[in-house]
């Protein structure tokens, strides 16, 4: 039979071993930030690109056809914030907030009105997708496409931009992807060899950007 004073020090190691191996609840992290922390790609989206896909019944298996284009250095020019600025809630920033992708200044025209509403005024029929980075003040054309593209939306995939939406076959318009890294010269694009009709493709306007200003479809566009 063991003496009181042995059981007391086997209690106390026993005690301090656990106590030193309990996890800091400071240190735990939400189960979303460890699921965000790993760098998605078409097989494992993220929480942006990933409803895109869901939205038109789309998987990473679609996106069979893949190309690599040289585009050349990128275009670049200071960043001067706009007040009021009507894209302030369209922006997608970066995890530590540094830099922001605009996918919509250059395409969708909107007023802020006095009294804060955003309305929407048409639409440039060429598109850019823009990266801004807020320590440099410096805004970056990332991609940049005609009437034969339509980008619906956009993520941070570590470093690298990505961009999904539409290209016109002249038959109807074919989903892809598009993914550039900011200071590369080559850019890749994934397409699906599926085929949609202008009035099918409406996620921007019912999903992306419904609860900040009601616009028309790009059905209207073309």
């Amino acid at each position: 039979m063991l003496k009181r004073k042995e059981f007391l020090l086997i209690f106390l190691v026993v005690f301090i071993a656990a106590c030193g191996s309990a996890p800091d609840p400071a240190e735990e992290k939400p189960e979303e930030e460890i699921a965000e922390e790993h760098t998605p790609t078409l097989q494992q989206p993220d929480k942006r690109i990933g409803p895109w896909l869901e939205y038109y019944g789309l998987s990473a298996e679609d996106f069979s056809h893949a190309e690599t284009f040289e585009s050349g250095q990128t275009f670049s020019m200071e960043y001067q914030p706009e007040s009021p600025d009507p894209y302030q809630d369209l922006y997608i920033y970066s995890r530590d907030s540094s830099k922001f992708i605009d996918m919509d200044s250059y395409s969708m025209l909107l007023e802020k009105e006095p009294g804060g509403e955003i309305v929407f005024r048409g639409w440039n029929v060429d598109k850019e997708v823009a990266l801004i980075d807020l320590d440099a003040k410096q805004r970056k054309r990332i991609f940049f496409c005609g009437t034969p593209c339509i980008y619906e939306e956009a993520s941070f995939w570590g470093e690298k931009v990505v961009v999904a939406g539409f290209v016109d076959d002249n038959n109807g318009y074919q989903p892809a992807i598009w993914m550039r890294e900011p200071g590369q010269t080559s850019l890749t694009i994934k397409m699906a060899d599926l085929l949609f009709a202008p009035a099918e493709i409406n996620y921007l306007q019912k999903i992306r950007v419904k609860n900040v200003v009601e616009i028309d479809s790009f059905a209207s566009v073309y």
